[in-house]
Order: structure tokens, then C-alpha cells, then sequence
């Protein structure tokens, strides 16, 4: 898998960030709507965990994007690296 957001990477609070992560070889990471809800859910859990914002997410078969706002310089990470 892919990972366009290192969990190294620290940024600074308050600002926005995108987060890109897609399938290997471009195949599929959803195959029916239970496993898009049960991801849902597991991204709920993440940015909960993580303090950080989740202002826009898009989901598609073999690739998902992610906008979230950070409060702290590492809240980011934490998010991707748990999720």
C-alpha cells in the first residue's frame, strides 16, 4: 500500500493536510458497501483517537483521500499510522 504522509512527518498545528492512500497496483481496497461503512467507521475511530479535525473525505475502490486539520504537531500521523 501506498502512503503519500509519512508517520514521521510532523506538521504544524492548525493547519490542513491531505492524505492520499490507494492499493496496490491499483486493486481494490472496497469491494462491497459493507466494507466502505465498516471503513467509515474505523476512520471515525482514528481521528477521534488521533484530536485531529476530519473536514472531507472521498472513498473510491482503490483509492481514498483525506482532508484533515491538525491540532497538534503530530496528530496527523497518528491518524494515518492507526488507521
Amino acid at each position: 500500500m501506498r502512503r503519500c504522509l509519512d508517520s514521521h512527518v510532523s506538521l504544524k498545528p492548525k493547519t490542513l493536510s491531505t492524505s492520499s492512500i490507494g492499493g496496490h497496483e491499483k486493486r481494490p481496497l472496497f469491494l462491497d458497501n459493507g466494507e466502505y461503512q465498516a471503513f467509515q467507521a474505523l476512520l471515525v475511530r482514528a481521528v477521534q483517537r488521533a484530536g485531529t479535525r476530519l473536514i472531507a473525505f472521498c472513498l473510491m475502490p482503490n483509492h481514498w483521500h483525506l482532508v484533515l486539520h491538525a491540532t497538534a504537531h503530530d496528530d496527523i500521523p497518528k491518524c494515518i499510522k492507526w488507521l
